[in-house]
């Protein structure tokens, strides 16, 4: 089966095409083959839910959200509910026809369509004698904020008979808006053990603990000379850099400096954090330069491609808190903060 993107699509629209495309589709009473959802797949609370095609085949997408922060993520659900008699494959996209938003995640919960070629087997031939329900869920990531879309989808179809015809139908554009970090509004800076604190030390007697530990550092400290004279002198590998800018984060954190009003000094700190951690995880060379010259290095280096406009517009709000004097609302704080953080996350194994 060949997909085909017809011309009276805008490009604009075509960039979010891609979206939708994975978008797994929203289920709807259909009989044959219909599943139910397993422990392994959370139920989701969508904010959108269209239906598109009224003849054999159809197309339902949904949406968890329509409104989004830019350091949010949502989940994008397609499903195809296919009559007997006929094979449907999911929408194609590319990932140049994404327009500020990102698939991070392709999960398949019903399985996956028969692929159609040329020639139909028998196989093939026996999944289309009955009805057929596919799901496909997208985790989606903003690059940007500002008035996005999710374009128009192809959906190509055939009626398997002698002659194996092909239809096909459109969906519509989805708006998804994304709010920038100045258009945020409340506050706090949210606990997280696993980058902020280590979690609380469940042990009563603090004497036995002390022992302990006092006999496990000589343990450790004796078997570390005796290793030393038989290797020689070892050289302790820098930590990675994901880790160190943990570690800044923690200590900025209980600096105190959003509680004490002093935000410039926050603003400062955070931007610092994250040019440290690019220099070391890339090579890229960030705290000498300005915005723009550390934007066109990065535009220069692929793994940080992606990221682009996303850590442009932070350090964007960094300049202004820096340089204009700007006073940001405090989810403007929280959002930015969030958004090194996750950035950190995302990029600190080789996938990025």
């Amino acid at each position: 089966m060949r997909h085909r993107r017809l011309s009276i699509i805008p490009p604009r629209s075509l960039t979010l095409l891609t979206l939708l495309t994975s978008l797994p589709l929203l289920s709807c009473g259909c009989g044959g083959n219909e599943p139910t959802h397993t422990a392994e797949t959370p139920s989701i609370d969508f904010a959108y839910e269209e239906s598109f095609g009224s003849g054999p085949v159809r197309l339902v997408l949904r949406l968890e959200k329509t409104e989004i922060k830019l350091s949010d993520r949502i989940v994008c659900e397609q499903e195809l509910l296919i009559e007997p008699g006929f094979l449907a494959e999911f929408p194609e996209y590319l990932a140049e026809d994404f327009e500020g938003l990102a698939v991070v995640d392709i999960d398949y919960l019903d399985g996956a369509p028969p692929a159609v070629g040329d020639e139909i087997d028998e196989k093939t031939r026996a999944v289309a004698s009955s009805r057929q329900r596919y799901r496909k869920r997208l985790t989606l990531e903003p690059n940007r904020s500002g008035d996005l879309a999710i374009a128009p989808l192809a959906v190509y179809f055939l009626e398997v008979d002698g002659e194996t015809r092909e239809h096909h139908f459109f969906s519509e554009e989805t708006p998804v808006k994304v709010a920038g970090l100045g258009d945020l509004s409340d506050l706090s800076i949210r606990e997280d053990h696993d980058i902020f604190e280590a979690p609380p030390l469940l042990i009563e007697d603090r004497r036995l603990f002390w022992a302990t530990a006092g006999l496990g550092v000589l343990a450790v400290i004796t078997a570390t000379c005796l290793l030393l004279r038989r290797r020689g002198p070892h050289v302790t590998p820098p930590p990675p850099a994901h880790e160190i800018a943990y570690a800044a984060l923690r200590r900025l954190v209980a600096r105190n400096f959003v509680d004490s009003g002093e935000i410039e000094l926050f603003f400062v700190h955070l931007s610092a954090i994250l040019r440290e951690y690019v220099e070391n995880r890339f090579d890229v060379h960030a705290p000498e330069r300005t915005t723009e010259e550390f934007l066109v290095e990065a535009s220069r280096a692929e793994a940080l491609a992606r990221h682009r406009e996303r850590l442009g517009e932070f350090l964007g709000i960094c300049d202004q808190v820096k340089f204009a004097l700007f006073q940001p609302a405090t989810g403007v704080v929280q959002d930015s903060f969030d958004v090194v953080k996750q950035f950190i996350e995302e990029t600190k194994s080789g996938g990025y």
